[in-house]
């Protein structure tokens, strides 16, 4: 009772109140349970990836998230770096790699202002830190730098005392619990199971392969959609929708799409940007990219920019064009959908490893995201809210907390959309993902009736307006300023820097979006609240650029975007929704120009 008493002052309802180190051994699993199930706290995980987890450790960390229901953030540390400290001293290695998990875990208690640290060793019980963390000595190796030693620099003693951060070690409580706790370890995780494979990828943020194959078995119904029939009873090289609705001229897109508009040509946006492309001076734009990263990187003792990546072929090659055509020491981070496929986890670390650079990765609740992705569908007509607010919102959270207040992402909006051109833009700012995708605040989704909590949205909320300006954050696209051809980027990753193409549900082509599972879900949901899909976005890219005829391309359009795709199934089973419910909540989301496809 004197225990329970004590946490009550670091209880916050909407907040994590404890920081917890994550590792997957049997002693930490054992603290965790205490946390959870017998405390009812809300830990926020951390995880210091140092390439040293056996494949028992990376299994249990991964099923500790499920089992327990956490948001874990994790930083991967740079493979070049480790490598160079366990060449200079072997015997301190050990140490350096706690040092890691020991900086990481006191870091992210100051950044997240989480005054209680879970701590496996030193007096049990609630404890003030007073006293400095014992700490190697980093410049004892001379072929590290400032930027090299950032994941393992511990917080001053005057850090510590002025967020007020407190140690617990619930050693006591474990061996009252240790009978419960062995059997509830024993069910759910393992340590000497043979069948574990070692895994190069990450080993965070996808979803058991069991359940799915068992939702798609249970719920897929025989035979042909609605929108197949269509498909199959239109001529060749007709549109889908040809007698209700517009299309552009030159290619396939249609009037649905949108903000699309058509010139006096009856040609669309995308087309207009694809034209304009070819008379911007790109040597121009070039000096311009280089003067903007002179003027916002890091001035030698921070990361000179940040790059928000998924492992896709687009931040592949955004991670090439920085480190190493114009040498920057960059920050990589990602904030996980928690729906990565095997191809698109391999990609991430992958890319990780091939451009040697820190990063971080946030994973949220599981749970959370089911209930979000239930709400998601009715309020923007997409399974994925979480996901637009959480690439937003997370690569800004750190440019606060972490101090790298420039970030650069990739495709222009302008590349394919019709809210944008080259000679019309849309720039970077704080509510970018809001309006070009996420819709809603994750404040707007906070909703008592549908168990969505403060607590369910905080890794979806923006930094302030104010927190903006005192850090100075900016973003630029790389294709505003570098001549944008994502397949040729996408060959050139692929064959350069072993980046991986497989098969994605709704298209033809084998590399957009193939890092998520649910891209399929996506762009299905697309199609039939506008008419169009993936299909059509690359038949109409090929079709601009010469490779198919206009008729080719809506043969294409038709085949793929009318074809469910298997991972709705999944997505129906973990919101409850039924098949008839989901078209029909997307049938009510057409506007003024998609209520012709009805």
């Amino acid at each position: 009772m004197q225990l329970l008493y004590n946490l009550s002052q670091f209880v916050q309802p909407d907040y994590y109140d404890v920081v917890f180190h994550l590792d997957g051994s049997k002693e930490n699993l054992a603290h965790l349970f205490i946390l959870k199930h017998k405390y009812g706290l809300s830990p926020l995980s951390t995880t210091f990836n140092h390439h040293f987890y056996t494949a028992s450790q990376k299994s249990n960390i991964r099923k500790a998230l499920e089992v327990f229901d956490l948001d874990n953030l994790m930083l991967t540390a740079r493979i070049s770096v480790v490598r160079k400290y366990q060449h200079h001293d072997e015997q301190n290695f050990p140490q350096f790699l706690a040092q890691g998990q020991n900086a990481l875990l006191h870091q992210v208690a100051i950044k997240y202002h989480i005054p209680l640290i879970i701590k496996q060793q030193g007096a049990t019980g609630v404890h003030k830190l007073t006293e400095p963390l014992q700490s190697i000595d980093l410049q004892s190796c001379p072929e590290l730098d400032q930027i090299d030693t950032l994941p393992y620099q511990l917080p001053s003693i005057e850090q510590i005392q002025r967020f007020n951060l407190h140690s617990l070690n619930l050693e006591k409580e474990v061996q009252n619990y240790q009978d419960e706790i062995a059997e509830f370890l024993n069910i759910h995780f393992s340590w000497n199971d043979q069948t574990i494979q070692e895994d190069e990828s990450f080993w965070i943020g996808s979803p058991e392969k069991k359940y799915i194959k068992d939702a798609i078995e249970r719920l897929k119904p025989e035979g042909n959609s609605e929108y197949e029939e269509l498909a199959q009873n239109k001529s060749y090289g007709d549109a889908l929708y040809g007698d209700k609705i517009r299309y552009c001229t030159r290619c396939c897109m249609p009037e649905t799409a949108e903000d699309l508009e058509f010139d006096e040509l009856g040609i669309c946006q995308p087309c207009q940007s694809s034209e304009q492309k070819m008379h911007i001076n790109w040597n121009e734009r070039r000096e311009i990219l280089t003067e903007l990263l002179e003027k916002y990187s890091g001035k030698g003792d921070n990361y000179d920019c940040m790059i928000p990546i998924s492992g896709g072929k687009d931040s592949t090659f955004q991670m090439y064009v920085l480190t190493h055509v114009f040498k920057r020491r960059i920050l990589a981070v990602t904030f996980s959908h928690n729906w990565y496929s095997d191809t698109g986890r391999y990609n991430l670390m992958n890319a990780i490893k091939q451009f040697d650079t820190d990063h971080l990765l946030f994973t949220p609740r599981r749970d959370a995201i089911h209930r979000l992705a239930r709400k998601s569908l009715y309020m923007i007509g997409d399974a994925c809210w979480h996901c637009h607010a959480g690439v937003g919102a997370f690569p800004l959270q750190v440019a606060i907390k972490w101090n790298v207040p420039f970030l650069i992402w990739g495709e222009s909006v302008a590349e394919n959309d019709g809210r944008a051109t080259y000679d019309n833009p849309i720039l970077f700012d704080r509510d970018y993902f809001t309006k070009i995708s996420a819709r809603y605040y994750a404040e707007e989704m906070i909703n008592d009736s549908e168990n969505i909590s403060k607590e369910d949205v905080l890794p979806y909320i923006l930094p302030s307006y104010q927190e903006m300006e005192e850090k100075f954050v900016r973003g630029i696209h790389l294709g505003d300023y570098m001549f944008w051809d994502d397949e040729r980027q996408m060959e050139f990753v692929r064959d350069n820097f072993a980046w991986r193409e497989d098969n994605v549900e709704g298209t033809y082509k084998r590399y957009k979006s193939v890092e998520c599972i649910m891209a399929g879900v996506h762009d299905y949901s697309k199609f039939i609240k506008r008419g169009y899909g993936r299909g059509t976005d690359h038949a109409s890219q090929d079709v601009k650029s010469g490779l198919l005829t206009r008729e080719e391309g809506f043969e294409l359009a038709k085949k793929y975007d009318t074809k469910r795709p298997d991972t709705l199934y999944y997505y129906l089973d973990i919101t409850g929704y039924s098949e008839q419910e989901f078209d029909e909540i997307l049938k009510e989301k057409r506007d003024e120009k998609a209520q012709k496809l009805s």
